[in-house]
């Protein structure tokens, strides 16, 4: 079996409650999933198969506590990588895999692209 190196990133706004803001449009964002087709697709095929939306609204929620402490720095999955335009954050989880999850923030961070504010997909 061979390995691979996986990362997630999430870009968030590092001046004055940019963060805060972000996870409260997120939290909007998980709100309004109306029905699964609205989660994107590779969540969708990795995480969510055959679950109800109630049960993914109720998963993301969970991935969303934790991505809020890793952006405070409480997370010991995380790294940050600042960006010098004094705007923006990247956070980073992922590690080496052998077919499995490389990180439990990494998971966190994959079942969220498509509700975290800035990487909404388009229709």
């Amino acid at each position: 079996m061979s390995a691979e190196m996986l990362v997630s990133v999430l870009g968030f706004d590092r001046r004055k409650n940019g963060a805060k803001k972000q996870i409260a449009k997120c939290r909007k964002n998980i709100a309004a999933l109306k029905t699964v087709k609205d989660v994107n697709t590779v969540a969708m095929d990795a995480y969510f198969e055959g679950f109800p939306i109630e049960l993914i609204r109720v998963e993301m929620e969970s991935s969303l506590k934790e991505i809020a402490l890793a952006i405070l720095g409480r997370h010991p999955e995380r790294a940050f990588i600042w960006l010098p335009n004094g705007k923006t954050c990247i956070l980073v989880s992922g590690g080496v895999s052998y077919g499995d999850s490389p990180t439990e923030l990494f998971n966190d961070m994959e079942k969220i692209q498509s509700v975290w504010p800035d990487t909404i997909w388009k229709k």
